[in-house]
């Protein structure tokens, strides 16, 4: 292999899990679809911009910490059964990091299970 100076290595990790919750899919979702939850670094990094019209496949918004900025894109919108995000940060630290991520909200039956308040 031949190295090539200056040039940058890209690093490709997918990862999967599943968990589950005792909370129904529609309260998922809406936890979801306010992009402050989907960093955990920072819940309170306020939006500076974002997508006009009702969150939807495409919207997106830009949070800031900082120097460093956030891009959250819902790239599927289909609460309370998929939501899926890409995230792209940029600024000072960012090392140009990008993500996606795709939860499938699936509900499970609760009989025998106590009801959720």
């Amino acid at each position: 292999m031949t190295s090539v100076p200056g040039a940058r290595t890209l690093l490709i990790v997918r990862l999967s899990t599943t968990f589950e919750v005792s909370i129904p899919p529609d309260r998922v979702a809406a936890y979801l679809a306010d992009p402050r939850h989907l960093l955990m670094a920072n819940h309170a990094g306020p939006v500076v911009e974002q997508s006009q019209g009702p969150l939807a496949a495409g919207s997106w918004y830009v949070l800031a910490f900082d120097q460093l900025r956030a891009r959250v894109e819902y790239t599927a919108f289909d609460p309370p059964r998929l939501i899926a995000v890409r995230l792209a940060m940029s600024g000072r630290g960012s090392g140009g990091m990008r993500s996606a991520t795709a939860p499938m909200l699936m509900a499970r039956s609760t009989v025998g299970r106590p009801a959720l308040p």
